[in-house]
């Protein structure tokens, strides 16, 4: 949603707190081809959001059983309140508005986002390959941080804290989702949960890529590790 007037708000807001700051830097994404100016960029928009005292919510109410609807950038600026996965949806709006390449990551039960320090990208735009994100992040190339952090710390460094902490968490599996243009086409989602006496149990997603075959992944509540043919394992948000 980086084209949702909010976004064009609070990039605004952002570019002149990063102005204030570093008087020779603009919002210009990888154009600096520098490390610590994207750093800054990111910096001053967890700041600006930072300081729109939003508050944690829950989801917004719905008669469907499938999915969890998502706040738009505009109706959370308005109402001031949202979910770890509206947050995430916000912050990327943000990050991608400004010419960064956002990664979404979700674990059971919660979503943050990552950003690319340079220019690159994962091979896969939907992964569960966590080694693969430490190595990036332990690289200096990957930059994770935790979203509901700004309801609590208004400082950016907690957050990046807290966000590896969830990365740390053993016996949990965690896929991402990149949010560029370049990630090998879009993904088109299909969902539907799947229902065990009277519960939800099991949550599956069927994914299509271009003219690719569709991949299908089972986010499963009840057993994280089970596997089956042609089917991943992995946490599905629930904030």
């Amino acid at each position: 949603m980086p084209n949702n007037p909010a976004v064009d708000v609070l990039i605004g807001k952002a570019s002149k707190l990063l102005r204030a700051q570093h008087a020779d830097l603009q919002m210009n994404g990888y154009q600096s081809k520098s490390r610590d100016v994207v750093w800054k960029q990111v910096s001053a928009i967890y700041s600006t959001l930072a300081a729109e005292s939003l508050h944690y919510a829950e989801p917004p109410a719905s008669f469907g059983v499938d999915g969890q609807k998502i706040r738009t950038p505009d109706r959370i600026m308005e109402a001031r309140v949202a979910t770890c996965l509206d947050l995430a949806m916000l912050f990327s709006s943000c990050l991608e508005q400004a010419g960064l390449r956002p990664v979404i990551l979700m674990k059971d039960g919660h979503a943050w986002v990552g950003v690319w320090l340079h220019q690159a990208c994962f091979a896969d735009p939907l992964t569960d390959d966590v080694q693969a994100v430490r190595k990036r992040v332990d690289s200096g190339e990957f930059l994770v941080f935790e979203t509901t952090g700004i309801a609590q710390h208004p400082n950016f460094r907690p957050s990046l804290r807290l966000a590896l902490e969830q990365g740390a968490v053993p016996g949990q599996r965690r896929w991402l989702k990149q949010l560029h243009p370049r990630s090998r086409g879009a993904l088109r989602a299909a969902w539907r949960r799947l229902w065990r006496d009277g519960r939800a149990a099991n949550l599956e997603l069927e994914l299509t890529r271009g003219n690719e075959p569709s991949q299908h992944l089972r986010l499963s509540r009840t057993s994280p590790n089970s596997t089956r043919p042609m089917h991943s394992s992995v946490g599905a948000p629930n904030c």
